[in-house]
């Protein structure tokens, strides 16, 4: 409750209000970074109850239902451990019966329709309602961030890593930024120089109008992302200053996640990039050649 607290005085926002209502994620933060390995759920606090605050905060109504959406689906799968597929089909039929591409191209009526079947499946298949107390919401998103340290992948991960000694992870708790607020915010992750061959260039994946764990969790296509890039007035410099200033503190090659929120640049974290051999030789050769280590 007082981290709580403290995130609600440096935003403004409120956790669990019917105005003006806070949102957070729920990231780990082992000692050790695991990539992909544990979990993250997004849009936390969001219920019947904060959706209409939310809505009049942002005036997109599209933007409100898509991200209840994710956090039904998302909530079952790792809080509650129900099957993603029996959510995504939802979704998938509804794309197929309106003819569009993406979720955010469906109409406000579509995803209301998507969120009441989704809260339906949770209910049959969790044999309870989808928690509507925000509070209750992130107390069983933080337990399932801690229960993914004994995952199989992640416990699989340690062993062919060698990182057995490990006491286990903390849980961040952050106030959301949105990627999927339209054509000008998208989430990515970007690597501060090429993990492949060390080449001093900005690498990175990008998608549109997106959250973190669409590019993250690998389920959609993410195309070229230059293009993209320079579609939000700003967004290559201040990737670019980002990068420098990332191996300025840390004096290596990063991996950082972001989310750009209508044009503003966002760091979530940032971690020491995973490369090749040849990378690192590369890489570490440049730095000492920059005066960096």
């Amino acid at each position: 409750a007082r981290g709580v607290a403290h995130i609600e005085q440096a935003t403004g926002l409120h956790f669990g209000a019917r105005r003006r209502p806070l949102l957070v994620s729920v990231r780990s933060g082992a000692a050790v970074s695991m990539p992909g390995m544990l979990d993250t759920i997004l849009d936390v606090g969001l219920c019947d109850d904060t959706l209409p605050g939310l809505l009049r905060s942002t005036g997109d109504p599209v933007f409100v239902w898509d991200s209840y959406r994710r956090l039904v689906a998302s909530y079952a799968e790792v809080v509650e451990g129900c099957p993603a597929a029996a959510f995504a089909v939802v979704t998938d039929d509804a794309l197929h019966r309106h003819g569009v591409p993406a979720a955010s191209e469906l109409d406000v009526a579509a995803h209301r329709e998507i969120v009441g079947h989704l809260q339906d499946i949770y209910q049959s298949l969790a044999n309870r309602p989808f928690p509507q107390d925000p509070m209750q919401q992130l107390l069983g998103a933080v337990e399932a961030v801690l229960r993914s340290w004994n995952s199989h992948r992640a416990v699989e991960y340690r062993r062919l890593e060698g990182l057995t000694s490990l006491a286990g992870t903390a849980v961040t708790v952050q106030a959301m930024v949105f990627g999927n607020l339209g054509v000008t915010s998208g989430s990515g992750v970007g690597f501060t120089r090429d993990p492949a061959t060390g080449e001093d260039r900005l690498y990175i994946d990008f998608l549109l109008n997106s959250q973190g764990e669409d590019v993250v969790g690998g389920r959609h296509d993410v195309r070229d992302p230059d293009p993209l890039i320079a579609a939000i007035p700003g967004l290559t410099h201040k990737l670019q200053t980002v990068r420098r200033t990332l191996e300025a503190v840390f004096g290596d090659a990063q991996d950082f996640e972001f989310t750009v929120e209508d044009g503003n640049l966002w760091l979530l974290q940032t971690r020491a990039a995973k490369r090749t051999p040849w990378a690192a030789l590369h890489i570490a050769c440049a730095l000492v050649d920059e005066g960096l280590i």
